[in-house]
């Protein structure tokens, strides 16, 4: 095999993993979610927690059938609270009515922008991987 063909193995594989890995995150992570969370209601952030990275999140607290529920916002998909959630800041929250702690924080263009991250870096390695075999 020559080294045009392997970096044509190498850049198509990855570009074709990270494509699938995109659209897993976008069915089973935000897909289910905007199908079953239906009901709206108005959030507000509450308390501040610490993450793993050293990071404070915001905790939004929200009442979804006269029962009062806390989540902490999706760290991987909205930053941190030093990033513009300060305490009190309200904010829109989807839920799905069957299963109320189940939500949406802030709606859902940014976890469907999230997930498809990977997809648009897969789609360029899928390029140079098709750049790298036509010449």
């Amino acid at each position: 095999m020559s080294d045009q063909q392997i970096l044509t193995v190498i850049f198509g594989s990855v570009g074709l993993f990270m494509i699938l890995i995109s659209l897993i995150i976008y069915v089973f992570g935000v897909a289910v979610k905007k199908r079953k969370c239906t009901a709206e209601t108005t959030g507000k952030v509450v308390d501040k927690v610490q993450g793993s990275d050293n990071n404070l999140y915001p905790v939004i607290e929200y009442e979804a059938g006269g029962v009062i529920y806390r989540r902490k916002k999706n760290v991987a998909a909205h930053g941190s609270i030093n990033n513009g959630y300060p305490i009190g800041y309200e904010l829109i929250v989807l839920y799905d009515p069957e299963k109320p702690k189940r939500c949406l924080i802030g709606g859902t263009k940014v976890q469907t922008v999230a997930a498809f991250i990977p997809a648009i870096i897969g789609l360029v390695f899928f390029t140079v991987g098709v750049v790298i075999f036509l010449f």
